[in-house]
Formats: C-alpha cells, structure tokens, sequence
C-alpha cells in the first residue's frame, strides 16, 4: 500500500479510461437536458449533500487514525 504522499489525486489521473468525459455519451448528455430544471437542481443538491457528509466522515475517521498514532 502506498503512502499518502504517494497516492495520486483524481486530478492527476494519467490512464484516459480513468478519467471520465462527461460528453462521451451524447444520448446521456440529451437525456440528461430534457429533465427539467427543477429536478436537475435537485439532483445537484442531493449529490451536494453526499459529497459532504463523505467529507465529514472522511475528517472523523482521520482524526481517529492520528488518535490512535
């Protein structure tokens, strides 16, 4: 297992499969357009919320780990 300082970040992904283009698919691309706004808002606040309750847990469980160091 490699250290923190050596795992690459997802910006820095080097592997073309890794990374993902959101265009690569053009009829998820149109179908996504065709949702209305509202829920497309919704969706976006949904995911929002994920991305900081992971951040949150994600934090605890660091602390913990250099408790327990």
């Amino acid at each position: 297992m490699r250290s923190p300082a050596e795992q690459q970040r997802p910006g820095e992904a080097t592997d073309p499969v890794a990374v993902r283009n959101p265009l690569a698919v053009p009829e998820a691309v149109i179908d996504s357009r065709r949702r209305p706004m509202s829920e497309r808002l919704e969706l976006a606040l949904n995911w929002n919320t994920v991305a900081s309750e992971l951040r949150v847990g994600l934090a605890a469980v660091k602390r913990g780990a250099a408790a327990d160091q």
